[in-house]
């Protein structure tokens, strides 16, 4: 074969399977789920209707009785919050963090279920087929590391503390603790997730995100599990765009965890109004309004270019 004819083979597969590669994406659904999911939990951070919640949020005190929260004691193991990954954290305290708590669980499953169930139809319907496998151990790992979270601050509350190092640092203490999952997922689809290496990276992985989630993740606890199944996505996909829109909405994350959010929409100029119930409730879940904003516009922008190439 004459060196031409093959440059021009060469090249015909080399498009044929960038035209593959961009047949089987389908992430725009994924998108738009989460973000709508994300923005879902808006109502749920409505305030409680408590007149010194400022003052219990700064001092943990309150005149007007008990605050409400997702925690009850466990014999011998001291007091214990599950849901304290979702709901534990915020400037006002929801009315029902039960109901925050079990969304964010709820939100969680429905997204990693569509997901898989969209993948799979596209594989019945076009015979290219995306693994989901990935996005489902990051995100089921993900609830098993909450678990082991709240486990941790139960026996040592007072030591994982001294870990988190401040709000600046807290944003890449939380950086690490989203990417570990995400880097152990992706090497779960290689050779060496099938070695015994990696089966003791995975047990360092969950005990080192559990202590560090411990100590530097609160409120955001949803928001960072999406955002790893969206790095995850963005991966297996090998799309520039998701890759952005999971960056997007991982970088507000972080900045949500780190309690940055008010300071944000501070210099954007939203002055939001207390006797406005509306803007109350919006400033309460202000964390989740640009990570859920940015995975729809992403999810959007996604979907008309599936349309224009085909």
């Amino acid at each position: 074969m004459a060196d031409g004819d093959a440059a021009v083979l060469l090249g015909e597969l080399d498009a044929l399977r960038k035209r593959t590669r961009r047949d089987r994406r389908g992430h725009w659904l994924p998108l738009l789920a989460i973000g709508a999911l994300t923005l879902g939990a808006i109502p749920f951070y409505r305030p409680a209707p408590d007149p010194c919640r400022v003052l219990v949020t700064a001092l943990g005190v309150c005149d007007s009785g008990e605050v409400p929260s997702t925690t009850f004691t466990v014999p011998g193991l001291g007091r214990f919050d599950p849901l304290g990954a979702f709901t534990a954290g915020n400037i006002y305290d929801p009315v029902s963090p039960l109901a925050l708590g079990a969304y964010w669980l709820l939100a969680l499953l429905a997204g990693l279920l569509l997901t898989t169930w969209w993948y799979r139809r596209r594989a019945e319907v076009s015979g290219l087929e995306t693994s989901t496998k990935a996005y489902a151990r990051v995100t089921l790992a993900g609830l098993l590391v909450v678990l082991g979270m709240s486990l941790v601050r139960a026996v040592a509350a007072e030591p994982v503390s001294h870990l988190r190092l401040g709000a600046k640092a807290a944003v890449l203490e939380s950086a690490v603790f989203l990417a570990v999952p995400v880097v152990l997922a992706v090497l779960s689809e290689r050779e060496f997730g099938r070695t015994r290496g990696y089966r003791v990276a995975l047990v360092a992985g969950f005990a080192l995100t559990s202590v560090l989630g411990a100590a530097v993740v609160s409120k955001t606890g949803g928001l960072l599990l999406f955002a790893a199944g969206l790095l995850v996505l963005a991966w297996r996909e090998r799309s520039a765009w998701c890759g952005a829109v999971a960056l997007g909405y991982s970088w507000f994350t972080l900045l949500a965890n780190g309690s940055w959010m008010g300071s944000v929409f501070w210099r954007l100029g939203w002055r939001p109004d207390p006797a406005t119930g509306m803007e109350e409730v919006l400033f309460a879940a202000k964390d989740v309004l640009l990570p859920g904003a940015t995975a729809i516009v992403g999810g959007l922008v996604a979907l008309v270019l599936s349309r224009v190439r085909r």
